[in-house]
């Protein structure tokens, strides 16, 4: 689900990587599923250095999992505990709790955000980034840098952006909350 030292271990049996240097502007999932087959020598072992040895997610089966997503009529209800009930629960790029607990919960495990809003989060929860340019990778290896070990924050896997996106018969990238479902569907008995 998430891009690894063991994933990058096994791309770079198969490169050459030599320091040309790749202009890349992803607007598909098959672009991003190129992104780390065009890193430069460089670029590769920085990454490297800022990614888990392996995936985390492989194998994790939570028992129930709540998605919620950012549209205000969640405010017409009070589902807050509800929410919280939840073994996992997941929100997207800057969905706020405080101050709309009762509506919406405080528990926030995962966070699936686009680069643009990384690495907004709200306590300790663990930030999936769905990266779409090399520029936000960049921006995701330079927070690495300063983050401390403990930071639990993961690059989507581009084969996994892929899978979904084939999945559902497009060519595009998919929203945040579609990766967020298909995760979900994929780590949780019961979403």
């Amino acid at each position: 689900y998430v891009i690894s030292q063991a994933r990058l271990a096994n791309e770079a049996k198969a490169l050459s990587l030599g320091n040309a240097q790749v202009s890349l502007k992803m607007e598909t999932p098959a672009e991003i599923v190129y992104l780390v087959e065009e890193l430069t020598a460089r670029t590769y072992g920085t990454l490297y250095q800022h990614v888990p040895a392996s995936d985390p997610f492989i194998g994790v089966l939570h028992d129930t999992c709540a998605l919620v997503g950012n549209s205000g009529s969640l405010m017409k209800h009070n589902y807050g505990d509800e929410i919280d009930e939840h073994n996992v629960v997941m929100r997207f790029n800057l969905a706020p709790t405080v101050g709309y607990e009762k509506h919406v919960g405080t528990k926030t495990t995962l966070r699936v955000s686009e680069m643009e809003y990384f690495p907004y989060r709200e306590s300790s929860e663990t930030i999936l980034a769905l990266i779409a340019s090399e520029k936000l990778l960049e921006t995701f290896m330079e927070y690495r840098t300063m983050a401390p070990l403990t930071d639990k924050s993961y690059v989507l896997s581009p084969e996994f952006i892929e899978y979904v996106s084939k999945s559902l018969g497009r060519g595009s990238i998919p929203s945040v909350g579609t990766m967020g479902l298909f995760f979900m569907l994929h780590t949780c008995r019961k979403v």
